[in-house]
């Protein structure tokens, strides 16, 4: 009956939880946010206003995981995805309470900055320790066993630098330096040493819901380590005589020997023998000296939908607000212990254990967008509502009545024609609207062994006793400096060798719908790696070998591929056979309506070969990493991106050359009658790209004195270009004014530079990069950090090889522009009589990478116990950024004599930001802890592609210097907030601590709110469809121009969100004189709110019942805004982030 009441009760608080956050009151509309292609996200995760590495950053659509990275050594991580969509971002970290912020991504530009603040969980939950009166020292030893298996991240992820604390702090301190180094490999989703590139989400599969998952895994891990080191036995559970955590108050033993006098910092060696060990050790995963089971696991169940969340926000009042029908289910499991096999394998020294993770999901997510359409009059011809009379290019004169007769229709645009659907609301603009689901499902298996190859296990000893407390309970080791980290000479070890391997699995499967009917795309994502690490610890040193083998493919399908040719019926005619899997639609793209657009049929495989090898030795105040990596990467894929070929209407043709006005038609009247202005065409066989890497480093933490210590670090990076595996690239050769142009092939010789390499791009061999860092306690209360690093953009290498291996001969490349004298027709555009050189792209054969330089420093005041003050400064600057430009001869973009339009790269960018950080936090105590940060911030650029979602090429190739402007990831102003409180009912809290009924249904609830504000990144005003640009082979590089006046609206509404009228469409051949990104674009405000309650249900068992809100008050954020000056909606809001989500999840371990 008890057990009975206990379940109806947890239903029961769950039920009125969820009541009071669903009911929640909608608030009115807030100012707005931004647009994507490509887009990256990035940001910074901190706690106490210390950087975390290691958090496991994932990108959740619905329930279902579309992307994750883990956090670098300077708590940063970026991670780029596809644009059009809505996301969850949740930052999770074991020891620390979960973060999560919402995301919605358009049209480009579309990055953002999201940074993440995690508060510790109550002592009860994660670390706890005594107060010490020596350094950290006997800490690290107590890690030293799970070192090994950070050691390669510790070499090239420079370590976070502390300073010994003080007595009062010291215990806090400890215990965020022991969370936040506690980092398992587990919560790395991405296979080691895949860079940003290939965290794309079509790139690299990743699924699996690490938000339920990740404690339990870093709990298993630890124990894990602890079998294989003979810390614990694995048959009873308990931890092995001499180790582990004793109760709190029991004396642990002494802790080694130290090195000469001075205050130890953490993992450094400190000065005198510890004396004994002070209170009890702080509690390996918060639960104490009891014992443990031999098997382990969880089972995790998330449930949300559309009886959960709010409906989309609808852009137009006359549209109903309806919410289509749809279930999120996520669930997963982990399971582990020691390894026995009856009749096969006993195990018998327990050296031996298994460790088997299982997540999967069947979701789906709401697509709500609108489009604007041509009308049905329009479709049929009748124009006779266009501001301008529309003319027959080939007669010369008016369309009587501003009607094209059908016979005047072109038959390829006929047959295309269904596949732009009518209106289906009334109006001009946004007067197409879909609201449907997408499915995705996924699922991730992840199978670990463990072995340890010593012979006997490996007994630490323990060293005399010497003066001061330590800190004790058999993790102790530091009397007034802190015992060695790696035990000292009455303490030393012998060599013991650790194997672990692991195989992972993952697989995505992901509908992607476009706002017309048919023209979308279901993408399968497949993602095996097999990582090997061999940890061996010999004396005070530890080395680490690891081996890591990826493959992942990405396979994308259509409706036509392999099944209907559409531009073969349409009677389009290409250069070459169509190869089935390229049959489908083409690209249509106009000025003022929605272009047609679908993603072509591709296979791409990414095959990467890791090793590296790290060794970490102290001595003295020195802690010494050095290593290295070997990697070796494989790309195969389809060179097919503009397969079926991409036609633009200007209206250039059916207005006889006259001003076009913002929702003319006249584009539209150019479909009809088969005229683009331009069109183009990249289709190729299969490319097989190589390339190898290597990087070398050494680090030397040094612990100067007792108030002072030091980072020293410095890293060589070495990677090649690609190669394609048979010579099947191309580049061009230019002379230095682009006079003249000649394309060359791997190992050729070109008539202007000489031979080329292999490669077709000289290696950039001169990357070394210094990384250094210092903390300062000034006073006791105060400390200063500070660092300088240099970082290279290693990734683009790739980008610009997948270029290079779709130009001729041995890809078909097209980029024709019609004149009033010449005329193209959609049926026979791209047969166009090619010019000698028909590249669309070349790279500079002095290409550079990227180059970053950071610099950082930062105050810190804890004012009273509870409360402290930080503030801090950065700068980042960026030199070698990549460029992208159109070259043209004069102002007329008269094209170079015998060559196509072409892009050109090359590394001529620079970037500068700075940025100044306020934070103010309030530690746990009394039951609730919190913080409030601001940060104002001011970047600029001259590389219009940093940071926009896609390529954008300079206006003008003769004036780089006028790109200099705000970058497009701006954010000026941003205010973060959060507040984690234990809730006062139930045991040892304020009320209704005696139990009962309303204890059970109330009682040990917390409840975690997070409040972000922030301003808008900024737009800039394009224009489509430029003649100029056209002819350049690009679109939407010409800026219009500004007339002055103000840009932003005091009232900014869906229909006008900024002032329209100061913007204008330059005269042909003139550059607009706007400089990029003026716009402020719209910012975002948001509450967020997390739930939590724990059940104990037996000494080991126990089960989490969490309520996450995402927008818990509802509130209307616009997001994609409009800035195309020759569109009928310029300066419309074109999509709204999405309303309250929300999720229930429940979490049972065992």
């Amino acid at each position: 009956m008890k057990w009975f009441l206990t379940k109806l009760a947890l239903a029961l608080s769950m039920g009125a939880l969820l009541g009071v956050v669903a009911f929640a009151q909608q608030q009115p509309p807030a100012p707005p946010a931004q647009t994507a292609s490509r887009c990256r996200i990035s940001g910074r995760i901190t706690s106490r206003s210390v950087p975390l590495p290691g958090v496991s950053v994932v990108v959740h659509a619905g329930d279902t995981v579309r992307a994750a990275t883990s956090t670098d050594i300077d708590g940063s991580y970026a991670i780029l995805f596809s644009p059009n969509a809505s996301y969850r971002l949740s930052a999770d970290f074991s020891g620390f309470i979960g973060a999560s912020h919402d995301v919605i991504l358009a049209a480009p530009p579309c990055d953002q900055t999201i940074d993440f603040q995690l508060a510790l969980r109550p002592r009860a939950e994660g670390v706890t320790g005594g107060r010490t009166g020596g350094g950290s020292g006997g800490e690290a030893a107590a890690r030293d066993g799970r070192g090994a298996a950070r050691a390669r991240e510790g070499g090239q992820r420079f370590q976070t630098l502390n300073v010994q604390p003080d007595a009062a702090g010291a215990a806090a301190s400890l215990e965020l330096a022991t969370a936040a180094q506690d980092t398992d490999e587990a919560t790395r989703l991405l296979p080691a040493g895949f860079s940003l590139e290939t965290a794309q989400a079509d790139a690299i599969a990743i699924t699996g819901n690490s938000a339920a998952t990740n404690v339990d895994r870093s709990l298993m891990n630890e124990r894990f380590q602890m079998v294989n080191l003979g810390q614990l036995d694995p048959a009873t559970g308990q931890i092995a005589s001499g180790f582990g955590p004793q109760p709190f108050g029991v004396t642990g033993p002494g802790g080694a020997p130290g090195g000469p006098d001075g205050l130890g910092g953490p993992g450094f060696p400190g000065g005198r023998g510890g004396g004994p060990g002070g209170r009890g050790g702080f509690v390996l995963g918060g639960r104490g000296a009891r014992g443990q089971r031999p098997y382990q696991g969880s089972a995790t169940y998330t449930f949300g939908g559309s009886m959960l969340d709010s409906p989309p926000y609808q852009l137009r009042p006359d549209v109903p607000v309806t919410q289509p029908q749809f279930a999120q289910n996520t669930f997963g499991g982990t399971f582990g212990g020691p390894l026995k096999v009856p009749r096969l394998y006993s195990n018998t020294n327990r050296r031996t254990t298994f460790q088997v993770n299982y997540t999967g999901s069947e979701t789906n997510n709401v697509f709500d967008q609108y489009a604007t359409v041509p009308t049905d009059a329009e479709r049929g011809g009748d124009f006779s509502s266009s501001a301008i009379p529309l003319v027959d290019p080939a007669t010369g004169e008016p369309f009587p009545r501003n009607q094209i007769p059908a016979s005047r229709v072109d038959p390829a645009a006929a047959t295309l024609l269904p596949f732009i659907p009518s209106p289906n609301l009334p109006g001009a603009t946004r007067n197409y609207h879909v609201s449907t689901t997408a499915h995705s499902s996924s699922e991730a298996v992840s199978i670990r062994l463990t072995q340890n190859l010593s012979r006997t296990a490996d007994q630490p000893q323990n060293g005399p006793v010497g003066r001061g407390g330590g800190f004790g309970g058999g993790f102790g080791g530091g009397g007034r400096g802190g015992g060695r980290p790696f035990g000292g000479p009455g303490g030393g070890r012998g060599t013991s060798a650790v194997l672990n391997a692991q195989v992972q699995y993952r697989r995505t499967d992901a509908q992607g719908l476009n706002v017309f009917p048919n023209l979308g795309s279901d993408t399968t994502n497949t993602n095996i790696s097999a990582p090997i690490t061999l940890n061996v610890r010999h004396g005070r040193s530890i080395q680490n070998l690891t081996v890591n083998l990826t493959r992942a493919t990405v396979e994308t399908t259509n409706a036509f591929a392999n099944a209907e040719n559409v531009a073969a019926l349409a009677g389009i005619e290409y250069p070459g056979s169509t190869d089935p899997l390229n049959w489908g639609v083409p690209n249509l793209s106009f000025t003022g309506f929605t272009g047609a657009r679908t993603a072509p049929a591709s296979l791409r495989s990414e095959n990467r070969l890791t090793t590296s090898y790290a060794w970490i030795h102290p001595a003295a105040k020195h802690l010494l990493r050095m290593g290295g990596d070997y990697r070796l990467d494989r790309s195969d894929a389809t060179i097919n991106g503009n397969s079926r070929g991409s036609f633009t209407f200007t209206g250039v043709y059916a207005s006889d050359g006259t001003p076009i006005p913002a929702g003319s038609g006249a584009d539209f009247a150019d479909f009809l009658l088969g005229l683009p202005q331009q069109a183009t065409l990249q289709v190729g066989g299969r490319s097989q790209l190589r390339q190898r890497a290597i990087d070398a480093y050494v680090e030397d933490n040094w612990q100067k004195g007792p108030k002072l210590t030091f980072n020293l670090g410095l890293r060589y990076e070495l990677a090649r270009p690609y190669v394609e595996l048979n010579h099947r690239m191309a580049n061009l050769d230019v002379t230095p004014g682009f006079t003249a142009v000649a394309p060359v092939l791997p190992g050729g010789v070109g008539p202007y530079s000489g031979a080329f390499p292999t490669a077709l791009l000289n290696t950039d061999a001169n990357n070394l990069a210094p990384r250094l860092g210092f903390a300062y306690r000034a006073r006791p209360t105060t400390i200063l950090r500070g660092g300088y690093g240099i970082t290279y953009n290693s990734g683009s290498y790739a980008s610009i090889a997948r270029q290079l291996a779709g130009q001729p001969p041995f890809a078909e490349t097209e980029t024709v522009t019609g004149t009033d004298s010449a005329p193209l027709t959609l049926a026979e555009a791209l047969l166009s009589p090619a010019p000698a050189t028909t590249n669309n792209w070349g790279v500079d054969r002095d290409y550079t990478l990227g180059m970053i330089q950071t610099w950082n420093a930062t105050i810190t005041n804890n004012v009273t116990n509870n409360w402290l003050l930080q503030a801090g400064y950065t700068g980042i600057k960026g030199t070698d950024l990549d460029i992208l430009r159109a070259p043209a001869l004069g102002r007329g973009a008269a094209l170079i004599p015998g060559t196509q339009a072409f892009i050109w790269e090359s590394s001529g960018g620079r970037s500068i930001m700075n940025a100044a950080t306020f934070q103010v936090r309030r530690r746990l105590a009394g039951g609730y802890s919190g913080g409030m940060s601001y940060t104002i911030a001011r970047a600029m650029d001259n590389a219009s592609s940093l940071g926009a979602g896609g390529p954008v090429v300079a206006q003008n190739d003769r004036d780089l210097g006028a790109e200099w402007a705000r970058s497009s990831f701006d954010r000026r102003h941003q205010i973060s907030g959060n507040v984690y409180v234990e809730l006062p009912w139930g045991p040892n809290r304020h009320w209704l601590k005696n139990g009962g009924t309303l204890a059970a249904l109330f009682g040990e609830w917390s409840a975690q709110l997070t409040v972000t504000l922030q301003s808008g990144t900024p737009l800039t005003a394009r224009v489509l469809g430029a003649a100029g640009d056209l002819l350049r082979g690009v679109n939407r590089s010409l800026r219009g121009n500004y007339a002055g006046g103000p840009i932003s609206l005091s009232d900014p509404t869906v229909d006008e969100f900024f002032n329209v009228t100061a913007f204008s469409v330059p005269a042909p051949g003139q550059f607009g004189d706007s400089s990029r990104n003026v716009i402020p674009g719209p910012g975002a405000r948001q509450l967020n709110g997390l739930f939590q309650r724990d059940v104990r249900l037996g000494s080991a068992r126990s089960l989490t019942l969490q309520i996450n809100a995402i927008n818990l008050l509802n509130t209307v954020q616009w997001a994609a805004v409009d800035t195309n000056i020759n569109s009928p909606t310029f300066g419309q809001v074109l999509s709204a982030r999405p309303m309250r989500t929300m999720t229930l999840t429940a979490r049972f371990r065992f």
